[in-house]
């Protein structure tokens, strides 16, 4: 979920990273302050087990460091002597929180230090900061006590991550109480920026690519008239049962998966269109050619040619046009699978 974090002060950027350390369990034994900080934000400490069982206690000085209006990244003039950080403020360690990322020197002094032995280090850089906001108990109270959550551009980008956490959706509509705003693609500007909205019922298009998200999408029947779904590259083992209660689907993209058989429940979908199934381990089929008859698109991989031999020879043999305008074989041209299709 990207966040503007260029909109807080290095103060708040601060209380932001207290907040979330809070939430995660971590306690602060220091938290921000102002004035002469001696490169010191926090002192925090957290208890780890080792392997035969033990608790070992490790107190760390953290830095935060805000760089998301310049967009720079974060160099060793920012951070000072880290060695001498940690010996003055009696720590076991360093760990680095920015809004950016740190750049190769930084990372390379990060690394030796903790070769060293003497002390261990660690950073966040803005991806692993805006994970750990959107997988954290409060991180949606964290979003809008600092002012992340309030437009309905940043409402709308942060419900592209909750789709992962489908029961944080139901959350923010209940902790913000708003009305619904009807729009027709999930790209397309709401018109009121004084309003935040999340109308289910009115999504007309939705994508979620290449997160390992397969398991958790079993939900998507709440967005009653979608039409175009993706679903790229998420682990799915199976089409979601909740895919066949979206009676007016229309596209349904499902490539790069683990899917080892199509249903017959998918021939529910009456107005679907375009499907694309390549790239997917199927080894059964429980459609036959009028299922396939009726898309204006259909997309398979070279691999699953074997798998619709037989209803691509039926369709033929009915005189049902078939050429790569209706079906694309990925791994085959276009000259290819109008060859494989006039020689069946």
């Amino acid at each position: 979920m990207p966040i503007d974090f260029s909109i807080l002060t290095g103060e708040e950027f601060e209380l932001l990273c207290r907040d979330l350390l809070d939430s995660l369990g971590i306690q602060i034994i220091e938290g921000p302050a102002r004035g002469s900080d001696r490169k010191k934000d926090m002192i925090i400490q957290y208890t780890v087990k080792d392997k035969i069982g033990r608790l070992q206690k490790y107190k760390l000085l953290v830095q935060c460091k805000n760089k998301a209006k310049s967009k720079k990244s974060i160099y060793e003039k920012d951070l000072g002597d880290i060695r001498s950080a940690c010996q003055i403020h009696n720590t076991n360690g360093y760990f680095l929180i920015t809004s950016t990322i740190p750049s190769v020197s930084v990372q390379d002094i990060l690394i030796a230090i903790n070769e060293e032995g003497k002390y261990i280090t660690h950073y966040w850089d803005k991806y692993i900061l805006e994970t750990y906001i959107s997988k954290c108990k409060n991180g949606l109270d964290i979003l809008e006590r600092f002012g992340l959550l309030k437009t309905e551009y940043q409402l709308y980008q942060y419900m592209g991550l909750v789709l992962e956490e489908f029961e944080l959706i139901q959350e923010i509509t209940q902790k913000l109480g708003f009305e619904l705003s009807v729009y027709q693609e999930m790209d397309e500007q709401i018109s009121d920026p004084n309003s935040c909205y999340i109308a289910y019922g009115n999504v007309r298009s939705l994508h979620l690519d290449d997160r390992p998200i397969g398991r958790l999408v079993d939900n998507l029947d709440i967005f009653q008239e979608l039409n175009h779904l993706e679903l790229n590259n998420i682990e799915l083992h199976c089409i979601p049962k909740s895919i066949f209660r979206m009676l007016h689907l229309e596209k349904l993209y499902l490539p790069i998966n683990n899917i080892n058989i199509i249903p017959s429940e998918i021939t529910m979908l009456k107005n679907l269109k375009e499907f694309d199934i390549s790239n997917n381990p199927v080894e059964q089929l429980e459609i036959g050619g009028e299922f396939i008859k009726k898309l204006e698109r259909f997309w398979i991989d070279k691999s699953q040619i074997p798998l619709f031999r037989e209803i691509f020879e039926d369709l033929k043999n009915k005189n049902i046009l078939l050429n790569s305008k209706n079906i694309e074989i990925e791994g085959l041209s276009q000259d290819e699978v109008d060859s494989f299709f006039r020689n069946l």
